[in-house]
């Protein structure tokens, strides 16, 4: 009969244990964010298991009596750590000596080696559950504490009495080792997978909470639809492009309702093929952005399939790869340009002679009929010959300019440059063509005279290619205007126009060899399209620095800065930036 009434009350200490891990569960999870609670709450949680075990305890000798107290203070260890198995450890304590008996010389030392049992176990588990451990060996290692919790109720029954202490032995010994390492397993068990299943909660919480994140804070268009293609979610971007005030306003409505029909069309051209079951992956499309203008998009919109396989909606995304496109055709243009310099180089490098052949037949002629003193007309058909050997000259020059830019090489002839004389002497120079145009010419230097270290003779060829840019570029009644600005290290001359300006998708390119932002216009005055880059290539070989800006229909500003002294003589094609000064340079 003894036996059997240990195996109740073990039963029942075991069913209070599952309610209180239950209990215990169901309170952990709103615990999370309260770190020193979660110490402290099972260890008031598990102390009162205990009391409420040790209210019925089971006589199994004078003044001994056995429960579940021990397993009860190594699970509390096990999930709140040693705080918690202290509190858990020191409401039995109290208890158990309120209560008395000779049973209290061996239930207080397995009280406390409890203590120790389930803080090890503690940091144990944190172990497994790291490595994600199958649910076997949690079960083993909860068996295993059990017997070990068990082991260590039943070694201080050696500290009772003679006689009491080989009845105790006798008689709880057995039922203790079967129960116990179960009632342990179990419990724990059951402990540990709650905790898991609370921990995936929170993973996958925090996992939709960064993903939503990461959704709001995109720039790409982010949608869903369901299976009638009504807005179901809508990312903060593709809200403003919809032009809605909010996500809210859009949900239930379809893009009938905030786009043009032409886009609408094509939308939903789109929306009946992916809910055919089709996949459109990173296909070009026209679309709107925030400000309602029409951009190029990559749009991929795959569909949303039910555990059936069934097709419920629709889950899109766009990019905007306007810049991407016009940068492509950019450079496909700058291709063409290229390869068109390369077929040009070669011809000229094979027909140069035979060009320069009539020129010098024309030259000779002219001269001839110069000295004949026949014909009425002789100095007219002279001035024509001059005028089309100049043009025919001119061209050769910047035509072999060109293919001449970037060879060869040649030292830079540094001295010490008035640059005030110099600016004003380039800007004389242009004094009678601007008078001419209508135009007006300012020049700003400083009255102090301004020396730099430089090669004369290019950086006034330099200065020449801007200002000839200015005034070919500048309607009549514009103005030109030449500042030098020294600086402590430096000096900066800028040449400004209020001409027709440079447009901003030209503005990378400018300095390119050919490259002409106004084609037209660069034919009709004679222009190559190399003499900004002959600029640039003799500021950069004054270790200097050229830049613009620039308004469309509202004029450019070029500015070169230049060191004050120069530290190595750079080499440089001389030749080819001479030869650049006898022809404008267009942009």
């Amino acid at each position: 009969m003894l036996f059997v009434d240990i195996l109740k009350s073990f039963f029942n200490n075991a069913t209070l244990l599952f309610a209180v891990t239950l209990g215990y569960s169901y309170l952990a999870q709103r615990l999370t964010s309260h770190s020193y609670l979660r110490s402290i709450v099972p260890g008031l949680l598990f102390g009162i298991c205990g009391l409420l075990n040790m209210l019925s305890p089971l006589h199994v000798a004078p003044g001994v009596f056995i429960d579940s107290r021990t397993i009860i203070i190594a699970l509390s260890g096990a999930q709140g750590g040693f705080l918690s198995a202290v509190i858990t450890a020191s409401i039995i304590s109290v208890f158990r000596l309120s209560v008395g008996g000779v049973g209290i010389a061996s239930a207080l030392p397995g009280i406390w080696l409890n203590v120790l049992l389930g803080t090890a176990f503690y940091y144990y588990l944190q172990r497994l559950t790291a490595d994600q451990t199958n649910s076997k060996h949690i079960l083993s290692s909860y068996f295993g504490m059990g017997v070990i919790s068990t082991l260590l109720a039943i070694v201080p029954f050696a500290l009772l009495p003679p006689g009491i202490r080989e009845e105790t032995f006798s008689t709880a010994s057995i039922p203790m080792l079967v129960i116990f390492p179960l009632t342990g397993m179990m419990a724990g068990f059951l402990l540990f997978q709650q905790r898991r299943y609370f921990e995936m909660i929170a993973t996958q919480s925090n996992e939709r909470n960064m993903l939503r994140t990461l959704i709001d804070n995109i720039p790409d268009y982010i949608f869903i639809k369901d299976a009638q293609r009504r807005f179901i979610l809508s990312n903060p971007a593709h809200t403003k492009a919809a032009q809605a005030t909010s996500a809210h306003e859009l949900l239930g409505k379809t893009a009938v309702a905030y786009f043009s029909p032409e886009l609408t069309a094509q939308y939903e051209s789109d929306d009946r093929r992916v809910l055919a079951g089709e996949s459109l992956l990173a296909q070009e499309r026209q679309s709107v952005n925030e400000q309602g203008e029409r951009i190029y998009v990559s749009t991929t919109k795959v569909p949303i399939r039910d555990t059936l396989g069934r097709v419920t909606g629709i889950i899109g995304i766009s990019r905007d790869i306007t810049a991407e496109k016009l940068r492509a055709e950019q450079t496909q243009q700058l291709d063409v340009e290229r390869q068109r310099t390369r077929m040009l180089k070669s011809f000229i490098q094979n027909a140069s002679h035979d060009f320069r052949t009539p020129l010098s037949i024309i030259s000779t002629k002219s001269y001839l009929l110069w000295r004949d003193p026949n014909g009425a007309d002789r100095d007219e058909r002279i001035t024509m010959i001059n005028a089309q050997i100049t043009r025919l000259s001119r061209l050769m020059d910047d035509t072999l300019e060109m293919i001449e830019l970037n060879e060869g090489v040649i030292e830079y002839d540094f001295q010490s440059v008035n640059l005030s004389r110099l600016v004003q002497t380039v800007a004389a120079e242009y004094a009678a063509r601007v008078q001419e145009n209508r135009q007006t010419l300012n020049v700003a230097v400083p009255e102090d005279v301004v020396e730099i270290e430089a090669d004369e003779q290019l950086l006034m060829l330099a200065l020449r290619h801007l200002v000839n840019n200015a005034v070919m570029y500048t309607l009549e009644g514009g103005t030109i205007s030449l500042r030098l600005i020294p600086n402590e290290q430096s000096v900066s001359i800028s040449v400004a126009d209020t001409g027709i300006g440079i447009a901003p998708e030209d503005q990378p390119h400018i300095f390119e060899p050919l490259y002409r932002a106004d084609k037209a216009r660069s034919y009709v005055t004679g222009g190559t399209g190399l003499g900004l880059a002959i600029t640039k290539k003799i500021v950069e070989g004054h270790h200097g620095e050229i830049r613009l800006v620039s308004t469309l229909d509202h004029g450019t500003i070029f500015y070169l800065e230049l060191p004050s002294t120069q530290p190595i003589n750079p080499p440089f094609n001389r030749l080819a930036a001479a030869q650049g000064a006898s022809s404008p340079s267009p942009r």
